[in-house]
C-alpha cells in the first residue's frame, strides 16, 4: 500500500510539474506533503513562493462493495496564487504573474481523466476557494483515485462503435440454464432435463463524446443503425471477456447532452443493451 502511495503522489506530481505556459513551468513550486490541509499549505505558500502547488494523499474513501473493506484513494490539491499588486491580478493574472482561476483550469485539465500507475484513472470529485484575501487565493481540488476494469471501451464484432473518446464499462447479466422438468409413474421425485441456456442481456453504461454535436450524432446514428440490422456478432472488453452470439438490443440515452466542463467536448450519458442468445 505504501508503494501504491508514492506510485500515486510521483504521477501527480509529475502531471503538474510539466504544465507549462510560454515555454516555462507554470508553477514555481510542486510539492507533496504527508498532511495537506489548508494550513499547511499556506505555510508551505511562505516557503515555496507562488505560484504553487501542495498535494498529499487524503486517505482513502469507504468502499462502496461490502465484501472490500477499503475504497480508493483521494488526494487533496492545493493551487496557491499570490499578486502584490492587487486583489485582481490574484484572481485574473497579470503581468506580475499567474492567477488563481488559470491555476484551477490548468491543473484540472492536466489531472482529470489522467491514466497513472497501476492503470487507475484521476477523477475530480470538486474544487472550492479555501483562502482568499487581497493579495492571496488559495483553491482546494478534491480527486479520487479509481481502478476502472476498462481503461479502453468494449468492442463488438472487433469495432469501438462508440468512438474513440467514450468512457464505458460492460455490465454482464444472469446466465441462466434451460431445462424441461418430467417424472415417471411409482417413482418419487421429479427429474430435470438440461435442454441449454436462456438469453441474457450484457449492457454497455457510460458516456459518450465527441468535439461537436455532429461527431455525438453521428455515433449515435451508428448505433441505431446497428440496432436495425440485427445482426450478431461478439462483445469483448479489454479485460479479456469475450461473448459471441450478441444483437444489439436497445440504446438509452441518459438525460441531455452537455459540453464537458474541463474538455469542451460534447457528453451524451447512455445505456446500449445487447442480448446475447441462448443456445
Amino acid at each position: 500500500m505504501i508503494s501504491e502511495f508514492t506510485d500515486i503522489e510521483s504521477a501527480i506530481g509529475a502531471l503538474l510539474g510539466g504544465i507549462v505556459k510560454d515555454s516555462a513551468p507554470l508553477f514555481r513550486a510542486v510539492e507533496p506533503m504527508a498532511v495537506v490541509d489548508r494550513k499547511s499549505a499556506l505555510a508551505a505558500r511562505a516557503r515555496l513562493g507562488a505560484p504553487a502547488a501542495v498535494f498529499g494523499i487524503k486517505g482513502r474513501g469507504k468502499s462502496p462493495e461490502s465484501q472490500v473493506v477499503l475504497g480508493d484513494p483521494r488526494v487533496l490539491v492545493f493551487l496557491i496564487a499570490t499578486n502584490l499588486r492587487s486583489a485582481g491580478g490574484a484572481r485574473l493574472g497579470d503581468v506580475d504573474g499567474v492567477g488563481a482561476y488559470e491555476l484551477a483550469h490548468e491543473s484540472s485539465t492536466a489531472l482529470d481523466g489522467a491514466v497513472i500507475t497501476g492503470g487507475r484513472r484521476l477523477v475530480a470529485i470538486d474544487e472550492r476557494v479555501v483562502q482568499a484575501n487581497e493579495r492571496t487565493i488559495v483553491f482546494e481540488q478534491r480527486w479520487v483515485v479509481e481502478r476502472p476494469s476498462e481503461l479502453v471501451a468494449p468492442m463488438f464484432g472487433g469495432q469501438t462503435i462508440t468512438g474513440s473518446d467514450a468512457i464505458v464499462s460492460m455490465q454482464v447479466g444472469p446466465r441462466k440454464s434451460r431445462s424441461i422438468s418430467f417424472g415417471f409413474p411409482g417413482i418419487d421425485g421429479t427429474f430435470r432435463h438440461a435442454t441449454g441456456t436462456e438469453s441474457r442481456t450484457i449492457r454497455w453504461v457510460g458516456q459518450l463524446r465527441g468535439a461537436t454535436h455532429a461527431a455525438v450524432t453521428t455515433i449515435e446514428t451508428g448505433i441505431e443503425v446497428l440496432l436495425g440490422t440485427g445482426g450478431t456478432s461478439t462483445v469483448s472488453d479489454s479485460i479479456g471477456r469475450s461473448f459471441e452470439r450478441c444483437v444489439a438490443d436497445a440504446y438509452n440515452r441518459r438525460g441531455s447532452r452537455y459540453v464537458h466542463p474541463l474538455t469542451g467536448q460534447i457528453v451524451q450519458n447512455f445505456e446500449l443493451d445487447f442480448v446475447q442468445l441462448g443456445g
